[in-house]
């Protein structure tokens, strides 16, 4: 045991001596060089080529440093720049960023999100975290190309907009709204960056390619609409038959007026007439799902919507069923508004005129 002992701090001082050795290299480097070791340190080695999901856990199992709180609190305009104080904060967040820039080059990303199990109750502790990081992103992105740095700032918006197809794989609604909100976050700086000249034509290439990536992924929202789907037709075939069915459906209403008497109603029903519930409840989705990529999905959608109300998929659907409406209303700018970025950036338009049509929800009212 003594002689171990002994081992570290001959250990500690060597560990000493080369990060010393570290700093007075970094020192002598010259900018361009410090440059690239920089861009050399996003680089994915081919042997981490496995799922992002896992990277990005492990990354936000630590907090966040100071600078998601400043960014958080200074953010305040459209044409923001990082103060001195955030500037420092972020710089010391460094080591964070360029993980999750790392992960977001991975092809694959399976959250692992158990909906078969939990459906509605499933956790999602990513998304608010993947946001934060987006926003960091961002603020970083314009640090740096308010410093000249135009080509590590178009790497953290890349990541920004390839972070957007992740987080969207998490295959439910909220994911997929998540993805367009950090993609419109990602609009942002780019259009604020271009308008000061601030990226030259490298960077913009970088940036439009990870774009019409995120473009083509479509936010998966025709999976995330898969998804809700199952959960009405499986979760809850099971949820209904279980002994705290009334506590579990009464989660889900305002548990006050009209939508509290429909519980009431839906568990006066036997179980089949139940199961008779939910196949109307499904047809709505699978009306919807139909609906949704339509030129004027928006408006089949409002359709959709008041014949819910009207009791139309029948009492459950009438509590339960959502309005997509409003998700293809955000779609649909997410979408619109990623084709105004690529063309800001000289990229090449979407492909097909009518996804064209598609991504303008209101294109023919």
């Amino acid at each position: 045991m003594p002689a171990k002992t002994r081992i570290l701090p001959a250990l500690a001082a060597t560990l000493v001596m080369f990060a010393g050795a570290a700093t007075v290299l970094a020192q002598d480097l010259t900018k361009e060089e410090q440059r690239e070791r920089a861009l050399a340190r996003l680089t994915l080695d081919p042997r981490d080529e496995t799922n992002a999901a896992l990277h990005y856990y492990r990354i936000m199992c630590a907090p966040f440093g100071e600078a998601a709180t400043l960014v958080g609190e200074r953010r305040n305009a459209d044409d923001w720049i990082p103060d001195a104080e955030t500037a420092k904060a972020l710089e010391d967040e460094q080591g964070t960023l360029v993980q999750f820039i790392r992960a977001s080059k991975m092809k694959e990303c399976a959250w692992g999100t158990a909906y078969y199990t939990d459906g509605f109750e499933a956790l999602l502790p990513a998304l608010g975290k993947m946001r934060s990081a987006a926003r960091m992103l961002s603020a970083d992105a314009r640090r740096l190309a308010s410093q000249g740095e135009s080509r590590q700032a178009a790497e953290r918006l890349a990541a920004m907009y390839r972070i957007s197809d992740h987080v969207s794989r998490e295959q439910i609604l909220i994911g997929s709204l998540v993805g367009v909100a950090i993609s419109a976050l990602t609009n942002g700086d780019v259009k604020l960056l271009m308008d000061k000249g601030w990226l030259d034509a490298e960077s913009q290439a970088i940036i439009a390619t990870a774009a019409a990536q995120a473009r083509a992924g479509d936010f998966h929202m025709k999976d995330a609409l898969a998804t809700e789907r199952m959960i009405v037709d499986d979760w809850f075939r099971r949820v209904i038959r279980r002994p705290d069915a009334a506590d579990k459906l009464r989660e889900y209403t305002s548990m006050e007026g009209e939508d509290a008497t429909k519980v009431d109603a839906l568990l006066a029903m036997s179980p089949a007439a139940l199961d008779k519930e939910l196949d109307e409840a499904l047809k709505f989705y699978d009306d919807a799902g139909a609906a949704f990529y339509q030129p004027d999905g928006e408006v089949l959608l409002k359709t959709l919507s008041a014949d819910v109300a009207a009791g139309r998929y029948g009492l459950f659907g009438s509590i339960f069923c959502p309005a997509f409406d409003k998700c293809r209303v955000s779609w649909g700018k997410g979408m619109s508004g990623i084709d105004d970025t690529i063309k800001l950036l000289g990229g090449a338009p979407a492909a097909g005129a009518d996804r064209k049509n598609m991504s303008k929800p209101d294109a023919k009212k």
